[in-house]
């Protein structure tokens, strides 16, 4: 609303989980998913991501075994897939100075998914990115914070300098 939030910065975003699951991408990651890990995890970051530079797709890759087990990455993946997520509504209920970045690289999720949830969102700045490896998403968050002005400019009482970035997924 506004009140609390001075900038909202939304990257690679969706307002259907329809638009993740219709992708080639899921199709072939669903299929890899239920067999060897490692296979998968190589081919997710290395393939199926866009990632193009090998080496960190290969990090990316060993950092996916290192913060997850197989069987509880699948079981979170299979409840997912059960739940029928559509936030089409919610986003014209956004008051603040918001920045949707999409990756044309996505594979996951083509850049009309982000176009859809930027134009559900008053004045928001779309921008697509090619950047699968995000190296370049703190200078287009400084700049933006530095165009941006909040709604609420005259009642925010943040500190200069403050930054919050809040990563969450859409539930009910």
């Amino acid at each position: 609303n506004g009140e609390r939030l001075s900038h909202l910065m939304l990257i690679d975003g969706w307002t259907k989980l329809a638009d993740y699951y219709e992708n080639p991408a899921y199709v072939a990651d669903e299929a890899l998913r239920g067999g060897d890990w490692l296979l998968y995890t190589e081919t997710l970051a290395r393939v199926l991501t866009g990632i193009e530079d090998q080496g960190f797709a290969a990090q990316y890759a060993e950092h996916i075994r290192a913060c997850v087990d197989a069987d509880p990455f699948r079981v979170a993946i299979s409840a997912m897939a059960n739940e029928d997520y559509d936030v089409t509504d919610l986003p014209g209920q956004i008051r603040t100075p918001t920045l949707v970045a999409h990756n044309q690289n996505n594979r996951f999720l083509p850049v009309p998914s982000g176009q859809r949830l930027a134009a559900g969102i008053p004045d928001a700045r779309f921008v697509v990115i090619d950047d699968m490896t995000y190296q370049n998403l703190s200078a287009l968050i400084h700049e933006f914070m530095g165009q941006a002005t909040p709604a609420n400019a005259e009642t925010s009482h943040l500190p200069s300098g403050t930054a919050v970035i809040l990563f969450a997924d859409i539930v009910d």
